[in-house]
C-alpha cells in the first residue's frame, strides 16, 4: 500500500494503525511533503516498511516498492 500522511479527514498515521490491525503483513511505504523526524519515526514505528519525501523520482519509487513488496513482474 502506498499511503499519504496526510489525507482528508484522516491522517496516514492512523489508517496505517487499523491497517495493521486488519492486515499485520501488508507492507506499506508512506510518502509525505514533511520530513519531520518525529513523523517517520512514529510510521515506522506502527510498521510502515519506508517513508518516502515528496518530490521523488520514479527510480527511487521502484527501488522502495521492490525492496518493500518484491520484484515487479513484467507486464
Amino acid at each position: 500500500m502506498l499511503l499519504d500522511m496526510r489525507m482528508p479527514q484522516v491522517d496516514g498515521i492512523e489508517v496505517l494503525r487499523q491497517t495493521r490491525l486488519q492486515r499485520s503483513n501488508l507492507p506499506v511505504v508512506m510518502v509525505s511533503a514533511l520530513s519531520a523526524q518525529e513523523q517517520v519515526a512514529r510510521a515506522m514505528t506502527q510498521g510502515a516498511c519506508a517513508y518516502l519525501i515528496k518530490p521523488f523520482d520514479a527510480a527511487l519509487l521502484k527501488q522502495v516498492v521492490e525492496r518493500c513488496f518484491g520484484p515487479a513482474s513484467e507486464v
